[in-house]
């Protein structure tokens, strides 16, 4: 199992204040890292959730995920909570805070959408085209990435931007549809 750290990133003026001193504390206590490290010393992945990183100051975002590779995290994920990106702009926003960071192999990238526009999939996709390899999906319909739907994407288009799965399809529609079946009945 992963364990993370989800930070909040926002343009609200105490929020990051508030965020400042608690960084501060951090920093000068070297907690920040000592729970990062302690996450990696217990297990093997280590995930660090940049949440609304996009809406974030890219400097401050960035001296997060930094710390947080150098403390250990292999895993890197991209929240977008508001659901009000279209594809294109979560593409090259993903593609912006990749670039940026030139972390290689380091680290993998992933992406966590939710689905305020009904267009979580397409930012999805739009997301592994701009370096993503791990997408945050759900098996029953949620305010975030459909798997169904992300399968089938991925088996009729993914060939046009150079991603494959081998997901069995069938089998993960007859699991997603017992999976609805029991959350309707309960």
């Amino acid at each position: 199992p992963r364990d993370c750290i989800e930070l909040l990133f926002d343009r609200g003026v105490q929020f990051i204040a508030r965020t400042v001193l608690v960084l501060l504390f951090a920093k000068r206590h070297h907690l920040f890292c000592k729970v990062q490290s302690a996450c990696a010393a217990l297990a093997p992945e280590v995930e660090f959730i940049a949440e609304d990183a996009s809406r974030g100051d890219p400097e401050f975002v960035d001296a997060m995920i930094r710390a947080a590779v150098d403390a250990g995290a292999r895993h890197i994920t991209f929240q977008e909570t508001a659901g009000e990106v279209l594809p294109e702009e979560m593409e090259a926003s993903v593609k912006a805070m990749i670039d940026r960071l030139e972390l290689g192999d380091r680290v993998v990238y992933g992406i966590d959408c939710s689905d305020g526009l009904s267009l979580a999939d397409a930012c999805a996709v739009a997301s592994v085209r701009a370096g993503v390899r791990e997408i945050k999906a759900a098996s029953y319909r949620l305010d975030c990435v459909s798997l169904p739907h992300l399968i089938r994407i991925l088996h009729l288009k993914g060939e046009s931007f150079g991603v494959y799965s081998e997901v069995r399809r069938e089998e993960i529609r007859r699991v997603t549809g017992q999976i609805e079946n029991f959350f309707r009945a309960t």
